[in-house]
């Protein structure tokens, strides 16, 4: 199990902050909410999915 300090790092690394990630996973939120065929293209999508997989990886080894 990785120590919080190494989480840390990743996050810092892939968003640069954990405030940074939930502005982010909010904005993922939001998004999906309004997903509708031409709302957003095809990578952003994508970059929400990726988002919210590596907060369901981190988060247990956070202990959630």
């Amino acid at each position: 199990m990785k120590d919080e300090c190494s989480i840390s790092e990743q996050l810092s690394d892939r968003y640069g902050s954990p405030e940074e990630l939930v502005l982010l996973l909010n904005s993922c939120i939001e998004m999906l909410f309004y997903l509708e065929e031409g709302n957003f293209d095809r990578r952003e999508v994508q970059n929400v999915v990726v988002a919210l997989k590596d907060s369901i990886g981190l988060l247990p080894q956070q202990g959630w």
